[in-house]
């Protein structure tokens, strides 16, 4: 169920919008020119030819989809994830290679399979791969460059989220409020709603806790499966019992950590008590938030 709700947030990101309609641009400018080619040949393209041609340069399009929903899947993950990805761009190179025959056999394999289950063929997909080895060698590239460009359009749109300074929230009478992240304290899903604490506010949408902390920066933590807080708007942290905390925010609002997200509750101590010097020095008028 986690991976089904995760897939419709992906379905309706702007990540697989774009992926998709590049990939549908790339494949109808190479399905254009391989036409424009043939007729400036002097060829008298059938019916059949442009259907053969057409499966040719859009079947890919289908595995196209399937790589951009796995990389938004696995690159919305975790900030670690990102970090670990951008600093293993050769290992990522060297996997893209490597998946790239496996892409190509995959296309074929569904290209034909369309066309054997239409009558367009009738001859085995596996007995025509057999014998379009070389073809499939030969145009790894291809699936290469198509790996490298869905991994960057998607890593694109997945740092552009995190990097805007503002989330648009539509609430139930159908306003849309676009609120400055750093005004933000915490967030809690409700069922299928998810509840937005705006330092006085509170704003109520039909959404997912996931599919807003892709979009949140390094302020955020997610400190229980249904809380994310921005540490920021923390009051009091103080241990409750078997590895759990209580987060009072500075609205007086009480929410309790779970042990799942102890690495979180470790990072807010480390930055409070970073910060506990230098915003607890008699000249200065700020007094940050205790840590019992």
């Amino acid at each position: 169920m986690k991976f089904i709700g995760s897939l419709k947030e992906i379905l309706k990101s702007k990540s697989f919008r774009w992926s998709m309609l590049i990939g549908l641009g790339l494949a109808l400018i190479m399905f254009g020119s391989n036409w424009m080619g043939l007729i400036h040949q002097g060829e008298k393209l059938t019916a059949y030819q442009l259907f053969d041609i057409s499966f040719y340069y859009f079947t890919p399009l289908v595995s196209w989809a399937i790589l951009t929903i796995v990389f938004n899947y696995f690159i919305g993950q975790s900030d670690y994830l990102n970090e670990y990805l951008k600093s293993k761009l050769l290992f990522l190179f060297v996997i893209a290679l490597l998946l790239s025959p496996f892409i190509r056999v995959f296309d074929i394999l569904l290209d034909y399979a369309i066309k054997n289950l239409i009558g367009m063929v009738s001859v085995s997909p596996f007995k025509i791969l057999g014998d379009v080895w070389l073809v499939v060698l030969f145009s790894s590239p291809t699936a290469f460059f198509k790996i490298v460009l869905i991994l960057a359009i998607t890593y694109y749109f997945e740092r552009k989220e995190k990097g805007s300074n503002t989330l648009t929230i539509r609430t139930g009478d159908g306003t849309f409020h676009v609120i400055k992240k750093q005004s933000i304290a915490y967030l809690q899903s409700d069922g299928n709603y998810l509840n937005v604490r705006v330092e006085n506010e509170e704003y109520r949408t039909r959404n997912t806790l996931k599919s807003f902390e892709s979009k949140l920066d390094e302020r955020f933590f997610r400190i229980h499966k249904s809380t994310i807080i921005n540490w920021n708007h923390i009051k009091q942290l103080k241990h409750w019992r078997n590895g759990e905390y209580l987060v009072v925010m500075l609205d007086d609002k009480p929410l309790t950590s779970s042990r799942s997200y102890k690495e979180s509750i470790d990072e807010i101590k480390n930055l409070m008590i970073a910060d506990f010097d230098v915003s607890n020095d008699p000249k200065s008028a700020t007094v940050r938030p205790t840590l019992a």
